[in-house]
């Protein structure tokens, strides 16, 4: 993934401090200098909802240790410098030279508004601001730009305007640590000519210096953000309840995930594979934020306690999860936990009592608490019944009800009597056959699904019904 931008130095508009990148999660955009006012000393190019900035500086041996880099109103021209203004006069601007005028090679026939110089001198206004700016001529100048807050990025052109023959101005880019990764000539183009240098691909850039060695501006240059970030990890069945990645527990299937920006909107989403893994590739250095669409989640699972046990590798993490990411930062430790609660996934039909048979639980689901009890209510009373479970979920016609369970089933156990309530609790033993073997055995993280039979001759002329069903799902 990469993020594309252009730095035009084009139109002032307003009193802002700053010019401003596209944000680092956009997946392209053009980035203008808008923002810049004429005379502004320019030291950073913030980006959009907090995000990296390009760091600035401009030099000027006149003024050592003193950042020159200034904007400059090409629309208005300031010192006399026509040679600085767009468009030509041939295009009825303010620019006058040969290299700009109508049918030359660099024809300046566009208006370019603010564009970016070393300053001659640095007498400012009661703002703070260079009071007539104008373009140093007589010494090396300097433009400097730093990349590191975004990482490496891979440059495409370079756009200026008013260089003269024998000036030897060149574009060098150096990648992290200083190496030098190209030395670019930039053409000649004469009084108040322009040009876009293609540059094809120069990669891994983290700083770009722009050697004037004269008169000349910066008006612009288009560069792709090197995006190599990554983040996810998974989405898993916290069985236990206890917010803690324990062995065994499984992932959760099928789950969107969604990554959200510094501005908490939704840029990407992607979905838990068959173990609950999740990743996001190809990040550009910055905020970032990440947070499950629970309503993908399959029936039965609540979250679990986020942020507990002090190992972030291991907890379920809150949400939205909130990260910076560097560039290349490779992150594998968010983590979102859900905890299966037994649910009620299917009703059946009302009774002799008028109401329909209700199914609900007390205890938990640990297989070695073995303290979880089924409560059946709403029942005809004092008529026999049995509990039954299974290991799918169904629905079919089933008496005057319906069976909630597919085959194979397992009788678990007889009830003598509903009680004169219509009431019965039914203790489930997890160290007793059916539970405790076989094809019908408790598993942890496995899941079971129970209902009750029972007799009903006032009910209808298949004098059965049954309750609704509950899905349990076990933990170790």
């Amino acid at each position: 993934m990469s993020t594309r931008n252009s730095f035009p130095l084009r139109r002032a508009a307003g009193l802002v401090a700053v010019a401003c990148l596209i944000p680092a999660t956009a997946s392209a955009g053009n980035v203008q200098f808008e923002g810049l006012q004429k005379g502004q000393i320019v030291s950073s190019l913030s980006a959009l909802e907090g995000g990296a900035a390009v760091q600035v500086w401009g030099s000027n041996s006149r003024f050592p240790g003193q950042n020159t880099a200034v904007a400059f109103d090409s629309s208005e021209p300031s010192g006399g410098d026509k040679d600085l203004g767009t468009p030509h006069e041939d295009f009825d601007g303010p620019g006058k030279g040969w290299g700009g005028r109508e049918g030359s090679d660099y024809q300046n026939d566009t208006p370019l508004g603010m564009i970016l110089i070393v300053a001659e001198d640095l007498v400012l206004d009661e703002e703070g601001r260079v009071a007539d700016p104008d373009d140093e001529a007589n010494s090396s100048g300097v433009l400097a730009f730093d990349f590191a807050d975004l990482g490496t990025v891979t440059f495409h052109d370079i756009q200026y305007m008013d260089i003269e023959n024998g000036q030897n101005a060149r574009a060098k880019f150096f990648a992290p640590g200083g190496a030098l990764l190209s030395d670019v000539a930039l053409p000649a183009v004469g009084n108040n000519g322009v040009n876009v240098l293609d540059l094809g691909a120069i990669a891994g850039v983290e700083r770009l210096e722009v050697h004037l060695a004269g008169s000349g501006a910066l008006t612009g240059f288009d560069f792709d953000q090197e995006c190599e970030a990554s983040v996810g990890d998974r989405v898993w069945s916290d069985l236990d309840g206890d917010g803690l990645q324990d062995a065994g527990e499984p992932g959760i299937e099928g789950v969107t995930v969604e990554l959200l920006d510094g501005a908490n909107q939704v840029v990407a989403t992607t979905t838990t594979g068959s173990e609950g893994e999740y990743d996001f590739g190809g990040l550009c250095a910055g905020d970032y934020g990440l947070r499950v669409d629970e309503t993908t989640l399959p029936e039965g699972f609540v979250a679990s306690p986020c942020g507990v046990g002090g190992d972030a590798g291991l907890d379920s993490d809150c949400q939205p999860a909130s990260l910076s990411l560097d560039h290349g930062e490779l992150r594998d430790d968010v983590d979102f936990g859900y905890e299966p609660v037994p649910f009620v996934y299917c009703e059946s039909l009302a009774n002799s009592t008028g109401l329909a048979g209700e199914i609900d639980f007390n205890g938990s689901t640990s297989i070695s608490a073995n303290d979880l009890e089924l409560v059946l209510s709403n029942l005809p009373p004092n008529k026999p019944a049995f509990l039954f479970y299974g290991l799918e979920p169904a629905e079919a016609p089933f008496g005057e009800g319906v069976r909630c369970i597919g085959p194979p089933f397992f009788r678990y156990r007889k009830v003598p009597s509903t009680g004169p309530n219509g009431t019965v609790t039914v203790p489930l033993d997890f160290t007793l056959p059916p539970l405790s073997n076989g094809a019908g055995q408790v598993e942890p993280g496995g899941s079971l699904y129970f209902q009750l039979w029972h007799r009903d001759p006032q009910g209808g002329p298949e004098g059965f019904n049954t309750t609704g069903a509950l899905c349990v799902t076990f933990a170790p």
